[in-house]
């Protein structure tokens, strides 16, 4: 018998602290991202990406998130919007995509079009894209991760229980650099 008491005041102490809440907030650890692009660049003197015409691609604008940056866009993504944006007519290529139930923390961003179908990933060869690039106050985007990496130039910061919103004002523009991801899903390095 006094080993059943033993173990029902084990059992007790060890769930007791485990209910315990600490801040008494009712919000989740998790927050939003709302990402602007413009894939548009003929407005600006630059170039629109041609609208799809794989049978197989998604036609789609997708975001990524990467906690760390790799050699291959399609490696070591944290989180993806599987639901992207639909590319139907050029006027698609500017809008928004919002993420919801990120985990807090710091995330580069990657936004690009399927317009090449690939077996291996969505994300792959002859597929436009962007890399947010926070100083740059024109574009707010960049081809290179080597440019999104320095100095942090790329992280965004997701908060629990926020919405973030980049950039803040405008769109990450295309043009910039004009990138499309290179044989196998290489990063097009300027």
């Amino acid at each position: 018998m006094k080993k059943i008491s033993l173990l029902v005041l084990a059992l007790l102490l060890w769930i007791i602290p485990a209910c315990d809440d600490d801040d008494n907030s009712t919000s989740s650890s998790n927050g939003t991202l709302v990402v602007n692009f413009d894939f548009d660049g003929a407005g600006d003197g630059g170039a629109t990406p041609a609208i799809s015409t794989d049978p197989d691609a998604t036609k789609q604008i997708y975001v990524y998130l990467y906690n760390t940056m790799s050699l291959f866009p399609y490696e070591y993504y944290t989180y993806d919007e599987t639901t992207g944006v639909a590319v139907d007519d050029a006027a698609d290529f500017v809008g928004s995509i919002t993420l919801n139930n990120i985990p807090a923390g710091d995330y580069y961003v990657l936004v690009f079009y399927d317009a090449d179908y690939s077996q291996k990933s969505i994300a792959r060869s002859g597929d436009p894209y962007m890399l947010y690039h926070s100083t740059d106050g024109t574009y707010h985007a960049t081809a290179s991760p080597y440019v999104a990496i320095k100095n942090d130039a790329g992280l965004v910061t997701i908060t629990k229980g926020q919405t973030t919103t980049i950039p803040e004002t405008g769109s990450m523009i295309y043009e910039v650099d004009a990138a499309v991801f290179g044989d196998q899903g290489a990063w097009d390095i300027p």
